[in-house]
């Protein structure tokens, strides 16, 4: 079989530059950039012209008649989305970057300007759906609108980086959610100025066809002290925000809660198996069956506290619910079983540490007839 990928990304990328070429208003977006007025919404406009660019380059130069067995084999997707969604990103997160610096600048802000981090996970989510069908044609539709959002979503990324680094750093930092206005009920809920670090995370989140943008303001405070207890300048002896802008942010900080628990009973909640809690039994003698469960940050192995329970079980990817599990193949080629039925499941736990017990949510995959494997830690409770 020849190997078609390397022709494939030719044919896409020449498609793309002259698509890019024919948009006038890249062109003027980019002058924009140069004489420093532009904006994020600029950069949101930037980034729905790339975006569009590439998708009407893998619109006209794949099908499943120019592919071998009419099918995205998995070496051929990772090729081509690696290099076409990286090209992408960097185009998209240098302008954002720009147009940060600008803000910067323009409130006596003396830091860098940070450019959003390749989201590689993204990435890996188009490899694996791409490949995952025996055709094609019946999965062409996500090189379409789903590659337009994860342009628009660099634009995000690079916000959230910004005042999260600004945020830490003293700036009064604004994060402020501008709703479309054709836009959804969740996009209309979430729309609205939030001071960080009160920012629910889906404010830089965004659906299919979702144009609603994000925009960001910083300011620096005219004094601040921060204590190593109050980085984020809440109100104690060493505070630097006056009364009032404090009020403003734990008001900011209940919208916030009010949203993130509206976004999980709303969107999530119909999206997840909800399993019965499991009971970790004590040892009688000989040791008893328990997981080996992984900090990721320090590579340290924990088990579960003997008498404990692993409660809150949800299935919340693969099998059982409406998310796809984008590992399940990795799973179902390493331990075996159909890749339709792997599940990616989270819970509560209490971990036996040398400190005493703690709790922590912990996540694995599993599968029926297989059993469950490779627990790991996501984060500490406690």
């Amino acid at each position: 079989m020849d190997d078609i990928a390397p022709k494939l990304i030719e044919n896409v990328n020449k498609d793309f530059a002259d698509n890019l070429a024919a948009d006038k208003n890249v062109t003027a977006l980019s002058e924009k950039l140069a004489a420093g007025q532009a904006r994020y919404e600029d950069a949101y406009k930037y980034a729905e012209s790339v975006g569009n660019a590439r998708a009407k380059a893998f619109e006209s130069q794949i099908s499943s008649a120019v592919l071998p067995e009419r099918k995205m084999h998995y070496n051929i997707a990772s090729r081509l989305m690696t290099d076409t969604l990286i090209t992408d990103h960097e185009m998209i997160a240098n302008y954002a970057a720009g147009v940060q610096k600008a803000y910067n600048e323009e409130a006596g802000i003396n830091l860098k300007a940070l450019k959003a981090d390749i989201n590689k996970d993204r990435i890996d989510g188009f490899v694996e759906r791409l490949s995952y069908e025996d055709v094609f044609d019946n999965v062409s539709w996500i090189l379409q609108e789903p590659v337009v959002t994860h342009a628009r979503s660099v634009v995000d990324d690079t916000i959230k980086k910004n005042a999260e680094f600004q945020g830490k750093a003293g700036i009064n930092a604004t994060v402020i959610r501008n709703a479309d206005s054709k836009c959804c009920k969740w996009c209309s809920d979430l729309a609205g100025d939030y001071v960080y670090p009160s920012v629910p995370r889906e404010v830089f989140q965004r659906h299919d066809h979702c144009r609603c943008t994000v925009d960001y303001k910083g300011r620096r405070l005219s004094t601040y002290a921060v204590s190593s207890n109050n980085i984020w300048g809440m109100r104690d002896s060493h505070t630097f925000r006056d009364l009032g802008e404090q009020d403003r942010i734990e008001e900011r900080a209940s919208k916030a809660s009010e949203i993130e628990t509206r976004f999980h009973t709303q969107l999530l909640s119909p999206l997840i198996t909800n399993l019965r809690n499991e009971l970790i039994g004590r040892s009688v003698g000989a040791k008893f069956d328990n997981y080996d469960i992984m900090d990721l940050e320090t590579g340290e192995m924990y088990h579960l506290a003997e008498g404990s329970k692993l409660q809150n079980k949800e299935v919340f990817a693969g099998k059982g619910s409406h998310n796809p599990y984008r590992d399940a193949w990795k799973y179902a080629d390493k331990y075996g079983g159909n890749v339709e039925d792997w599940q990616h499941v989270k819970a509560n736990g209490t971990l036996a540490t040398r400190d005493g017990d703690f709790e922590a949510e912990v996540h694995w995959s599993q599968c029926e007839g297989i059993g469950k494997k490779e627990f790991f830690i996501k984060k500490w409770l406690e």
